[in-house]
């Protein structure tokens, strides 16, 4: 279905659930009568009828997450809001079928962002150090040799921070 002919059969659609007296009517008939005219059927329109979706995230990279995927998915001028009874949950006013869209790519890019946090933690750790001078293992943890690569390549990236002793022994 084409973009234009969508929005119009949306538009009609919602006006012939939300309309007042003629005005629901006429947008009725004139949606079944588009529908006639391009062989689709109310589950078509029903199907791709906008409504709003919750989306749950648990920190403050998830939430950027979302609204990264919602600029991707959506495009710029969507609406998006919270609800102080909804806490961390964000809405938005879409099909289902993008809802879907977002939520299996929030599912996937969620799991690489927490992995690609956690290599960046050790890198950034062992970057500068900060662990006892007897142990070099990041808390202790065994490393495969993948592992250990990712942790080295992402070492180059880590910037150092250098920290001036504060208080003399």
């Amino acid at each position: 279905m084409e973009e234009k002919l969508k929005t119009k059969l949306g538009k009609l659609f919602a006006l012939s659930q939300r309309g007042v007296g003629g005005e629901k009517r006429n947008a009725n008939n004139m949606l079944l009568s588009l529908l006639k005219k391009h062989g689709l059927t109310m589950l078509d329109v029903e199907q791709e009828a906008k409504r709003d979706y919750w989306f749950k995230w648990v920190d403050e990279y998830e939430r950027k997450l979302l609204d990264q995927l919602f600029y991707k998915i959506i495009g710029r001028g969507f609406d998006a809001w919270t609800s102080r009874k909804k806490r961390k949950q964000v809405c938005v006013v879409v099909s289902p079928s993008v809802m879907l869209e977002i939520e299996i790519q929030f599912s996937i890019y969620k799991k690489s962002l927490k992995e690609g946090l956690i290599t960046y933690y050790q890198a950034f750790v062992q970057k500068n150090n900060i662990f006892p001078k007897q142990n070099g293992d990041v808390a202790g943890q065994k490393m495969t040799d993948e592992e250990i690569e990712k942790l080295t390549r992402m070492m180059r990236v880590v910037g150092k921070t250098n920290i001036n002793k504060q208080i003399e022994s």
